[in-house]
């Protein structure tokens, strides 16, 4: 038994002796007085209840009484496999487990996610379906269903720059622009209690690589689709309100091939517009087949390491003399050699990097 607290909701969650989700929620560990408890045990049998059935299907039936609601999931061959019961407001969740399910510790995991999905959206936050990348101090959602290839991304980013790490890869939790990182997060269990701002949402096909912005209606369809959506009418408003938020951010399909390639694509297309420019104080020299960048006058008391060029990094390195986007140093790259746009945009992005890495740009 542990208080918790994730996104900033304070909670106990008691759990099943020896739980796998332990490991998951220590970073979440918290000494704030719990306003909401889940309370998880395994039982060898589930009694099924009678009174209150308000809806009832093949292998679900939901009963509510005195305010309280209970939900009972039915196993083929007839017993319950398990039982959530909250109250009005999710103050108090209880989770009950049947001893015949044969991975009781996914079990706990999944319902226990479930549960506080709920709570959350009581509490005016959404959840998408998505893999988060924080890179820069700005989080880049990309969502798909399961299978299509977002964890993958988010991994080649890991891969592309060292600065970028994953925030959450199935289950963050959203609001008021801000994404926050959850124990929830999938096969791979990538998550960090943090949150930041989100600068961008993908959502993510295979295929040849293209990216465009979606309409206003494209928008609200994937964000509709991908997302955990209340059954409760008093939670829609609450709901729409974030959603009427995230419309307002750069929203994009992005159809990417399974190689690191696409990861140029995609950051390229957040950061096309964006101007930079040299510090002041830095000098090229030619030596040899390399350039050397040389750093003059007070510029020399900030840097004192070496920095070679090759003619590709030369040219870049003069266009940024002055104000210059991303997007001008493509064109002047693709302009001056035999180069493909994907190629342009992979050595224009690394060689940012670098300067940003020697703290070169304004």
């Amino acid at each position: 038994m542990s208080n918790y607290q994730i996104a900033g909701i304070n909670l106990r969650i008691n759990q099943i002796e020896q739980s796998f989700l332990t490991n998951s929620l220590k970073p979440y560990e918290s000494t704030h007085q719990p306003a909401y408890v889940i309370d998880v045990r395994q039982a060898d049998e589930i009694l099924p209840l009678s009174e209150g059935l308000v809806k009832e299907s093949t292998y679900r039936r939901i009963f509510q009484n005195d305010g309280n609601t209970t939900v009972q999931v039915y196993h083929k061959e007839g017993h319950i496999r398990y039982q959530i019961s909250y109250d009005k407001d999710c103050i108090n969740q209880s989770i009950l487990i049947s001893s015949k399910e044969t991975k009781i510790d996914e079990a706990e995991y999944i319902l226990v996610s479930m549960s506080f999905l709920e709570l959350s959206l009581r509490l005016g936050y959404i959840n998408l379906h998505a893999s988060v990348v924080v890179k820069n101090n700005e989080a880049y959602l990309f969502c798909a269903p399961s299978g299509t290839g977002k964890s993958t991304h988010s991994n080649y980013y890991l891969e592309a720059f060292r600065d970028a790490f994953i925030l959450n890869d199935d289950k963050p939790l959203i609001k008021d622009g801000m994404v926050y990182g959850t124990p929830f997060s999938g096969k791979n269990r990538y998550n960090k209690n943090e949150v930041y701002h989100i600068r961008s949402i993908y959502f993510i096909k295979q295929g040849p690589l293209e990216v465009r912005t979606l309409t206003i209606d494209e928008k609200l369809k994937q964000l509709i689709m991908n997302s955990f959506r209340p059954d409760k009418k008093e939670l829609l408003d609450a709901y729409f309100k974030n959603i009427e938020y995230l419309l307002t951010l750069p929203i994009h399909e992005a159809i990417l091939t399974n190689s690191i390639e696409s990861v140029y694509l995609t950051y390229y297309h957040i950061i096309k517009e964006k101007l930079m420019q040299l510090k002041p104080g830095y000098v090229l020299r030619e030596v040899g087949s390399k350039y050397i960048v040389i750093p003059v006058e007070e510029a020399s008391l900030d840097f004192n390491g070496i920095m070679t060029l090759n003619k590709t990094g030369k040219l870049l390195f003069e266009c940024l003399k002055d104000e210059q986007t991303v997007e001008d140093l493509v064109n002047a790259l693709t302009a001056s050699y035999e180069v493909t746009e994907e190629l342009a945009r992979k050595d224009v992005i690394g060689f940012i990097e670098h300067l940003k890495k020697h703290q070169l740009l304004k």
